[in-house]
């Protein structure tokens, strides 16, 4: 009984063959970015964000600077953080 498996796309196959043989190509695998976008696109039709959560995100922002007043450099305060 043979256990050769076949080579699937997008699967690092390491070359077998005679002695002396060239190694067939190894398709290239895509990367995480590459992956991720692929997802995206599938699942969404699209990358990024919608024009109407832009503009309420530019809103939100735009009011949240108005309300709060100038920012402060708290770089010099000592912190700490608890890890779960």
């Amino acid at each position: 009984m043979s256990r050769r498996r076949q080579a699937r796309p997008g699967r690092a196959e390491r070359a077998r063959g005679r002695a002396g043989a060239a190694p067939r190509k190894r398709e290239r695998l895509p990367s995480a970015r590459e992956t991720v976008e692929a997802l995206l696109r599938e699942q969404l039709g699209f990358r990024g964000f919608g024009a109407a959560l832009e503009a309420e995100a530019t809103a939100a922002a735009g009011a949240a600077a108005r309300e709060s007043g100038s920012r402060r450099d708290l770089t010099a305060l000592a912190t700490f953080t608890v890890d779960p």
